[in-house]
């Protein structure tokens, strides 16, 4: 299935920037936190939502924002 508008999604991600620096990581051992959030409802920036949407579960994906 999909992730469509109006899904609830639990994302692992790791945030860099152009240096390749680390800013953010959903995991860091037992701290781990994988960022969860409704498609569409506006919670993440939207670069990071419009690149969810037709994403299936395991699905593995690298974006710029």
């Amino acid at each position: 299935m999909e992730a469509k508008l109006g899904d609830r999604v639990k994302v692992e991600y790791m945030g860099k920037l152009e240096t390749g620096e680390i800013f953010d990581s959903s995991e860091n051992g037992e701290l781990s936190h994988p960022i969860e959030f409704t498609v569409g409802n506006h919670e993440v920036i939207s670069g990071f939502e419009d690149n969810i949407l037709g994403m299936k579960l395991e699905d593995e994906k690298e974006f710029s924002i």
